[in-house]
């Protein structure tokens, strides 16, 4: 049906984060194609005109910052994107369910497949000038999530050592390129299903589901940068788990039970990979995220120490002190 014509939608550099980006490059395909925006509960779906509701997308918030677009194109379908002076950082988590999607790159002229079975990461501040889609029965979702989000959503700060290490692990991933694609693991084309059949039908569901997608990105994330090894991918989980809730106290019998590995052996994994033990891994991370808190001077001493899970202000100074060499008070404006 949709064969033959290509669908330009045009990008203006007006941006205020990767909501307006989204919106705005539907509603250009809205406009050009005459889709039809059907609005539930929980989310917008855009039917191609006479596809007799088998052609859409269907594009749902998670967070603020994060959303999730599912494709049916069962199909042909040609369109294309083009970019202008587009500043934003968005990266775009996404995988093939069905079918496949040729992508060619201009000015490069650089050309990507992209089928079933088979996940991609993208990110948006790149060279590219227009993308052209060609869609051969296309089934897939896309995760979108913007940088600015990702830093506040765990906490991690434009200074921190873990804000570093995520653009360090940003760089691995996409290995110098703006769009990396790789054959997903059975596991993850796995969870992929189970969130394309998900079915939302209450507030539960749509709760359960967003546990679902952060579950299923931390995963591909793990993939994307290559990290196979259980114990890696364990503190992985950990790092992400005390990241999201830096007040919670998690007693050892907490963690093992999340990690669904033993104490013991846990100990064991942190000793051997950071030279410290668990307690103190965590204590680390706790103590990075009160430092940022602390460049900001928008906090008390009292303040910062409740707010990493320490109800004793001297007792965090003290153990501040031993990590940094200098003194919480002493700390605030002035960067280690």
């Amino acid at each position: 049906l949709y064969t033959d014509n290509f669908y330009y939608i045009t990008d203006d550099n007006d941006h205020d984060g990767i909501g307006n980006f989204i919106e705005k490059y539907f509603e250009r395909l809205s406009r050009i194609e005459n889709l039809t925006k059907i609005t539930d509960l929980f989310g917008i779906r855009y039917v191609f005109p006479n596809s007799h509701g088998k052609y859409w997308f269907y594009r749902l918030a998670i967070e603020e910052g994060m959303d999730i677009t599912f494709t049916s194109l069962p199909n042909r379908l040609n369109y294309a994107f083009q970019t202008v002076n587009w500043d934003e950082e968005v990266l775009e988590f996404g995988v093939c369910t069905e079918g496949k999607m040729e992508i060619l790159c201009y000015p490069s002229l650089e050309r990507y497949s992209y089928q079933q079975g088979q996940a991609c990461l993208y990110y948006s501040k790149n060279s590219v000038e227009k993308f052209e889609f060609y869609a051969k029965y296309y089934k897939g979702f896309s995760i979108h999530l913007h940088l600015d989000y990702f830093e506040y959503f765990f906490k991690l700060g434009k200074s921190s050592w873990l804000e570093k290490e995520w653009r360090n692990n940003l760089k691995n991933m996409l290995q110098e390129k703006f769009l990396k694609i790789w054959n997903s693991s059975i596991f993850l084309q796995a969870l992929a299903k189970e969130i394309a059949d998900f079915k939302i039908k209450s507030i539960l569901d749509y709760f359960e589901f967003k546990g679902k997608i952060n579950y299923f990105l931390v995963k591909l994330m793990l993939e994307c940068m290559g990290i196979s090894d259980s114990e890696d991918e364990k503190i992985q989980h950990l790092t992400f788990l005390i990241a999201q809730d830096y007040e919670k106290i998690y007693s050892l019998q907490e963690i093992s039970r999340f990690l669904d590995t033993p104490i013991y052996q846990l100990q064991k994994m942190i000793k051997k990979k950071k030279g410290i033990t668990i307690c103190q891994y965590i204590r680390n991370l706790k103590l990075e995220y009160a430092k940022i808190l602390l460049e900001k001077n928008d906090y008390t001493v009292a303040e910062v120490a409740s707010m990493i899970g320490y109800s004793n202000p001297s007792k965090f100074s003290k153990i501040f002190f031993e990590r940094y060499q200098k003194k919480p008070k002493k700390f605030k404006n002035n960067k280690i």
